[in-house]
């Protein structure tokens, strides 16, 4: 009586059992499955931070260079051709011959004023928004910013680069801005006599590759060293690119941007 009794009891022991391991597994796996969904979330929401901040980036470079864009323009067309009339006006009234030499003295002195303000004028204008970089590329840009460079005879700066088509305006404007942030660093502080400057085309990725035989940096970890890196950083990330500070002699630095266009 006792062992059919035990039995029974087992009978029903043994489901409850198995539901109740059923139960705890599906509890396991669920709990399983909410953590892996909980990181995916966080996952996609850190994702979607990160685009929403290199979209605001993107735009807030963007909209810095047309500002640039915009004044230069307005320099160059209202006050440039202002400054020319004033200059055409003083020079006519120098040869009149009823003027007592005081009097063309002070003219010539206002001609020589306004035509440094001309000067002036353009050199801003012209780093504002580089004419020749919407007309003829980065290459020739940066080919004529170096001429004037070896010029000066103070340093010697040299240019290689692959032959690719145009590219994109925000690429161009970017790698041409960083160029000259890194070369103003380089007078400003390395106290260097040679620049190099590469643009090599590696299948899709362009590299830019800069580097100076000057007195380099204390830590190549150290971002207080002047040299504007966060500034460096964030124009190579408006254009998905990166930015890294390379090891050796001097200071280097290499730029990387995907490029998805087809080259000469």
């Amino acid at each position: 009586m006792e062992e059919s009794q035990g039995v029974e009891v087992l009978n029903i022991l043994i489901p409850v059992v198995g539901v109740i391991f059923l139960i705890a597994v599906g509890v396991l796996l669920l709990n399983q499955y909410f953590r892996k969904s909980l990181v995916l979330q966080k996952l996609r929401e850190e994702e979607l931070k990160n685009r929403q901040q290199q979209e605001l980036l993107q735009t807030s470079l963007t909209v810095q260079e047309n500002e640039r864009k915009r004044i230069a323009q307005d320099l160059h067309d209202e006050l440039g051709a202002t400054l020319s009339i004033s200059r055409m006006h003083l020079m006519k009234l120098e040869q009149n011959p009823d003027l007592g030499d005081g009097i063309k003295s002070s003219i010539l002195n206002v001609r020589a004023v306004t035509e440094s303000a001309l000067t002036s004028m353009r050199r801003i204008s012209h780093e504002l928004m580089p004419a020749q970089l919407g007309n003829f590329g980065l290459i020739k840009t940066l080919q004529g910013v170096v001429n004037q460079l070896n010029e000066t005879h103070q340093i010697k700066v040299t240019l290689a680069a692959d032959t690719f088509s145009r590219l994109e305006w925000e690429v161009e404007v970017s790698l041409y801005r960083i160029v000259m942030e890194l070369i103003n660093n380089t007078i400003k502080h390395a106290n260097a006599t040679e620049i190099t400057i590469d643009l090599k085309l590696n299948k899709n990725v362009l590299e830019l590759i800069y580097a100076d035989n000057g007195v380099g940096m204390v830590s190549k970890s150290d971002s207080s060293q002047g040299l504007g890196l966060k500034n460096l950083l964030a124009r190579s990330n408006a254009i998905n690119g990166s930015f890294e500070l390379m090891d050796g002699n001097g200071f280097g630095a290499k730029v990387s941007v995907p490029i998805n266009r087809n080259y000469e």
